[in-house]
């Protein structure tokens, strides 16, 4: 607080004294500050310490300047002054432990600080601590005061009492010194010392001086006996006595008697004690204190007392120790012990009690009545013991177990097959059979535990060959289950789909989709192009779905499913659609209508041409001679012309093209189209028959070429008298051309 207060004056001052000059402040820099501690960081305890805390600063002209410096300890403010120097020291004379710590200083000048780096001070040993009694001599039971002090250390201590080395009391304080009440115990001469410990660097310092105090003892040590001896039997009295023989009678009213076994208070009494019980027990043997009490002084004695067993505690069995419904089990209780020079075998008695109620009969068939708690008692010389409980209860035998499948069952698939009894104690072992034979075994120890095995069945009369049993009491305990019945579910085969492959536009469509295995009912799913048309649960293996007005090609198929969750696809068919028949009719009516519109254009062009043709061809007959001899045949139909010319000049046809002479290539449109374009020339050698008069036959040279038309009706006349034959249908005649 004097540090504090002292540093809030001197800032007080300092801004005064500031603020009157504030109007011609002085410029100033503070360049670095620095802590040291001498002579060093770590010294003993009983060191004078410097801490010095030296700036340094760049100032101009002006007013001179105050510095506050400031020295801290743990963050903990220690000192601090106001100087005009530019260094400031603070001394720790001596140096003690609690002043270890981690150190800082700071300068302030104005508003400005600068703080220095912080060094860590550690100051090693406490003062060894004085001890003064206020008495060198007590009597037992009497307390004694004790001052324990270090001076010249401060902080947080705890002070440890000792006597004869051992501590017998500790007591902590802000206090450099603490006085207690000590109670020394024994008689004699006792060694007191104490230490101290500075909590908070966790130091001890060393052991004070030894002082010396005379115990005088106090004559209460307390008496204990048995009787009537230390080693008795079962059944003998027995009787504890515990008292202090002489009392001094300034304790008189204040000590107190007490007679323990264990933690338990038999009994307890001013000066006396005591304890006893007409028939002893085993229990009764163990470890007896007396012990005498005035203040906080205590005196025992103790000794051991054994109770030997007239006969052991009893022992109840029960054979055999598990038993089912309907089997015989015995129950029997005896002593392993007996003491045989007090009593024999035969006088111990023994009884069988169940629920408290005494059984007359000890040999029992088991059946649930005999369910309950079971004790025996043995007796003897009026000692009576009992012993431990035994709960009975009878085993149920396990019924013939139910067989069943969990979930469904699907041909070739793995599924679950469970076994379970009604009835039945645990643990119960089923066995699952196949034909009889065993196929796997599973022991349930409790109900929440259940008898389950994997199976797989390839065909549905497979299922009924399945049993299983169950026992939990050997062979003789073993029942056999019916065998397994359920539904087993047959997957699907591959659908088919069946349908024609050509339709005729906006017909129908019949869709046949098909299975040829599977457990009903089904579901049947109709696709086209991939995209469901109709979906249908049946209890039939084959449905029809129809499409209306198909009108395109499309790719159709079908998938059936049932609760096998199997789904199965046919294969694709691609349906083709032809046009419908009216409007076939309706094309072929076109097609002939443009038919005979074709035709009719081409008789009607056929009639002009053979109407302009006879009035250009002309026959003329020809003298006939023996010899072989020529026709020229001249036709013109239309644009072209056919003529025959004679063989002897030429003996060849050619096809000539009416095109203009590269002479001639100004000759002028008109005579162009004038003239026609094309003549068909025709040269037949016929051979005039002197004899018969018939027709000549046809040549061996044709010859087609193409030539100019001359001028109509002009025809070679050859002198063996060539006959001009018209013919209107040049493209019957028949050329024979020459080899």
């Amino acid at each position: 607080m004097a540090p504090s207060l002292h540093h809030l004056l001197l800032s007080a001052l300092f801004s005064i004294c500031a603020g009157q000059g504030s109007g011609s402040q002085t410029v100033f820099i503070i360049n670095s500050i620095q802590l040291k501690i001498l002579p060093g960081t770590k010294v003993e305890s009983g060191t004078n310490v410097t801490l010095q805390c030296t700036a340094d600063v760049s100032q101009g002209e002006g007013p001179p300047l105050a510095f506050q410096f400031s020295f801290y300890r743990d963050q903990n403010l220690v000192y601090s002054k106001n100087v005009t120097a530019l260094h400031l020291s603070h001394l720790l004379v001596p140096a003690r432990a609690a002043h270890s710590g981690q150190y800082h200083c700071s300068i302030k000048i104005l508003n400005r600080e600068k703080k220095a780096n912080s060094k860590t001070l550690t100051v090693s040993g406490l003062q060894t601590p004085i001890l003064n009694l206020k008495k060198q001599s007590v009597t037992e039971g009497e307390e004694l005061t004790a001052r324990c002090s270090a001076p010249n250390e401060f902080g947080n201590f705890c002070f440890n009492f000792y006597a004869n080395s051992t501590e017998v009391h500790q007591q902590c304080s802000h206090n450099n010194s603490v006085q207690v009440q000590l109670m020394l115990e024994g008689g004699g001469l006792q060694y007191l010392h104490c230490n101290v410990h500075l909590l908070q660097f966790r130091q001890e310092s060393n052991n004070s001086k030894t002082e010396i105090v005379s115990v005088r003892e106090l004559n209460i040590n307390p008496r204990i006996g048995v009787l009537p001896t230390s080693r008795l039997v079962e059944g003998d009295r027995l009787e504890i006595q515990c008292d202090v023989e002489q009392v001094p009678s300034s304790l008189s009213q204040k000590l107190q008697v007490f007679l323990n076994k264990g933690a338990m208070i038999l009994h307890s009494g001013p000066k006396y004690a005591s304890w006893k019980t007409e028939k002893a027990l085993a229990e009764d043997s163990g470890n007896y204190t007396c012990k005498s009490e005035t203040g906080s002084l205590q005196k025992t004695s103790s000794v051991t007392v054994n109770v030997a067993e007239l006969f052991s505690k009893p022992v109840l069995t029960m054979d055999p120790p598990e038993v089912f419904e309907g089997q015989q089990f015995t129950l029997t209780c005896r002593s392993a012990n007996i003491s045989s020079e007090r009593i024999t075998e035969t006088d111990v008695k023994y009884s069988i009690y169940k629920n408290n109620e005494l059984l007359s009969v000890w040999i029992n068939t088991a059946k649930p009545s005999d369910n309950g708690h079971y004790t025996c008692q043995a007796v003897a010389k009026t000692i009576r013991k009992n012993s431990s409980v035994i709960a009975l209860k009878v085993k149920e035998l396990v019924s013939s177990p139910l067989i069943m499948a969990r979930g469904m069952v699907v041909l070739n698939k793995p599924f679950t097959i469970l076994c379970r009894s009604k009835k039945g104690s645990f643990p119960i072992n089923y066995t699952l059979l196949k034909r009889q034979r065993p196929v796997g075994v599973y022991t349930v120890h409790s109900s929440s535990d259940e008898a389950v095995f994997n199976v797989s069945i390839r065909s549905k009369e497979e299922i009924q060959e399945f049993s299983c049993d169950a026992q939990n009491s050997g062979h003789q305990s073993k029942k056999l289950g019916l065998a397994l019945n359920g539904t087993v579910i047959e997957p699907i085969s591959r659908p088919e789909l069946e349908t024609i492959s050509d339709l005729e536009e906006g017909n129908d469509l019949k869709l046949k989709c098909s299975v040829e295995k599977g457990s009903l009912p089904i579901t049947f799913t109709w696709y086209r192009d991939r995209v469901v048309l109709w979906t249908l649960h049946t209890k039939h293996r084959e449905e029809v779905y129809t499409a209306k007005d198909i009108t395109k090609a499309s790719t159709y198929y079908c998938e059936a499913v049932n609760s096998a969750n199997e789904t199965m696809q046919s294969n694709p068919q691609t349906v083709r659609v032809m046009l419908a028949k009216w409007k076939k009719v309706l094309i072929g009516i076109f097609i002939l209508l443009a038919i005979i519109a074709v035709i009719a254009g081409v008789f009607l062009c056929k009639a002009k041409r053979g109407k302009k043709s006879e009035t250009e061809l002309s026959v003329k007959a020809a003298k006939p001679k023996h010899e072989s001899g020529s026709v020229t045949v001249s036709i013109r139909p239309g644009s072209g012309s056919y003529s025959k010319v004679d063989s002897d000049d030429t003996r060849k046809t050619v096809w000539s093209e009416n095109t203009s002479d590269s002479n001639s290539e100004d000759q002028s449109s008109e005579d162009t189209t004038d003239k026609p374009d094309l003549e068909y020339t025709e040269h037949v050698q016929l051979e005039l028959m002197e004899t018969s008069g018939a027709l000549p036959r046809k040549g061996t040279d044709v010859v087609y070429s193409e030539v100019q038309n001359s001028a109509e009706g002009a025809v070679d006349h050859t002198d063996a008298g060539s006959v001009e034959y018209a013919q209107l249908n040049h493209a019957n005649l028949e050329p024979d051309f020459p080899e």
